[in-house]
Formats: structure tokens, sequence, C-alpha cells
């Protein structure tokens, strides 16, 4: 069985207390803090001159290392923070820690819950599916602070953001950089969506996995998708028949080892493109690149493209039988 930790390549977090906030920041290399430092310039007669940007730099206590620079009225969400809106989610909604830390030399800070004390559906059980929450930030001078509901595939390590139909959003709770954050409000918000945000995906789930595909939808699906291939310049697209074939070969190992239960069904198609994104596609940087597409914004849209196709496909299926 496939362990969390494994995605991010992290020390093992099942015997810290959540409330242990010291503990967490230890394990998970989060023990400093943000600061923000004006941006300073001489202008032509040599006078120093304080700007209105300022230095994001992180704070060990006996360094610091520049981040970004950053608006006069930008708001850093520390370390600490994240930490301590995770633990009164877990108040209102019980979870277990799974994992925490930070990649892209702290710019990115993730907390990863398993939600506990809900029956799993048939096809999570059937899928070994779970719900969890990532409380995550990312401090680059445009990110946000977010919640997102995810479910991730244990048997695989693959993450699912929880769809809503063509239109919706994963995201519980956002918070823009240039306002203060409010805890209350964050975990009001989650706490009142979360399980309807999973009951709705678990239904799309349920939906794909009664729709029996055949080749024609297969191809059709690869080639759709291959959209999010085709983007930006000569250097970063792609050829077309070198990406659908990588496609289809790697549909046909990875829907092998998918449950019996979902082989051949519009699910196999979802789940397959998951798992494909989050461990096959290639990145700079090799192996330190495959952060998870929760940290690739690209990915994490072509994920979302991935469930309208399918979802498309599934209800045409339908429209079919009937």
């Amino acid at each position: 069985m496939f362990s969390v930790n494994n995605i991010y390549n992290i020390e093992e977090f099942s015997n810290i207390e959540i409330g242990d906030t010291a503990e967490i920041l230890n394990r998970a290399d989060l023990d400093w803090q943000l600061m923000l430092k004006p941006c300073l310039y001489f202008n032509e007669k040599k006078e120093l001159i304080v700007g209105s940007k300022r230095y994001l730099l992180l704070d060990r206590g006996n360094e610091l290392v520049e981040m970004a620079v950053v608006g006069k009225d930008y708001k850093c969400v520390q370390p600490t923070q994240i930490i301590k809106i995770f633990q009164q989610i877990h108040k209102a909604v019980p979870m277990e820690l799974l994992t925490a830390g930070h990649t892209r030399d702290g710019k990115y800070i993730y907390i990863i819950g398993k939600l506990l004390a809900h029956p799993k559906s048939r096809i999570e059980d059937i899928c070994s599916l779970s719900r969890c929450l990532i409380v995550h930030v990312c401090n680059d001078g445009n990110g946000k602070m977010k919640a997102t509901a995810v479910t991730i595939n244990e048997r695989t390590g693959s993450q699912m953001a929880a769809l809503i139909s063509e239109k919706a959003t994963p995201v519980l709770f956002e918070l823009s950089h240039h306002f203060d954050f409010d805890e209350k409000e964050a975990v009001y918000n989650i706490q009142t969506s979360i399980q309807d945000n999973f009951d709705a995906f678990n239904d799309e789930l349920m939906l794909f996995s009664s729709v029996e595909i055949s080749k024609i939808e297969i191809d059709e699906f690869i080639h759709q998708i291959f959209n999010r291939f085709n983007i930006g310049n000569d250097k970063t697209k792609r050829n077309y028949h070198r990406v659908t074939q990588e496609l289809k070969e790697h549909f046909n190992i990875i829907s092998k080892d998918q449950p019996f239960e979902v082989q051949n069904t519009a699910l196999s198609l979802f789940m397959f493109f998951c798992d494909y994104l989050d461990f096959s596609k290639s990145r700079k940087g090799g192996k330190s690149g495959r952060i998870h597409a929760i940290n690739f914004g690209a990915d994490a849209v072509s994920k979302r493209e991935a469930f309208r196709i399918v979802y498309k496909i599934t209800n045409d299926k339908i429209k079919e039988g009937t």
C-alpha cells in the first residue's frame, strides 16, 4: 500500500500529535519565519531611497534568504499560521495528520490530513480512495493561501481534486496575500462545505464507474487532452503523435493495475490520467521536480480538463443508451 509520505519524500508523521505545533514545525522543517524588509536604492544624488517594494525573506535565526520581491501591501502567511488553521479545522472535522513540509526553498508550504469518521462509499473502498484536506500557501508574491479538498488514491499515491461537475472548484477557502488572515472565517467555510464537496465528487466517480468505454472513447479522450500538451511556444509544445502514443501506452499499462471493477470504465480514464501526471510525466529537474500536481498549476488545470472530458464522454454514452 502506498504511503502518502512518499509524495514529498519526507519523514514519517504518524507518531505526531496534531496539537504538537513545535514537533510538527520541527519534523516538517518549518521552524522558521518570513520577514518583510524594504527595498532600498540610491538616486542620482546618491541619496538612499526607500522604495515601494519589499523583500520577502526567510529567517532561520542565523541567516536570511531572499525569496521574492513583493508589493507594499503584501501580507505574509507564516508556517505557524498554516499549522494553526489545520489544528482548528481538525477540531471541527477530525483528521489524521499525514504529512507537512515545504518545497521550492520555502515558497510553497503545505500540510495534509486525511478525514476520519466518515463511512467509505463503495467506489472509495474499491479504489482505496481517501478524502484529504491540503492547506497550502505559495509565498512567491503572487500566490494565495488555500484549503483544497483532494482525493488521494492510496494504491498509487495520485491526487484527484474533488471537482463537482464541469464548473466546480475543489478550493474550500482562498485568501489573497493582500488581505489579513481571518482564522475563524477560514474554518467556518471549510467545515460547512468539505463533506458536501466530497459527497458530490463521489457521486461523479460512481457515475463514471457505471459507464463502459471502448477504444473509441479512449482515443477520443487522448485526442482532446492533447490540447493541454500543446500550450506555449515552440519549446514547450509537444508532438501530437508522440504524446498521444505515450498516453495510450501508459493507459494500457496503468489500467491493468486498476481494480477489476473499474477497468474498461470512464473512471479508469480519469484515474489513469491523474496517475500519469503525478508519476510518469517528465519534469525539468528530474525526480526532484515531481512534487505533484497540487503544486503545479498547469497540471491542476490539466486534471480539471480531463475531468471535463470524461464527464462529457460519460453523459454522451448514457444518452446513447436511452
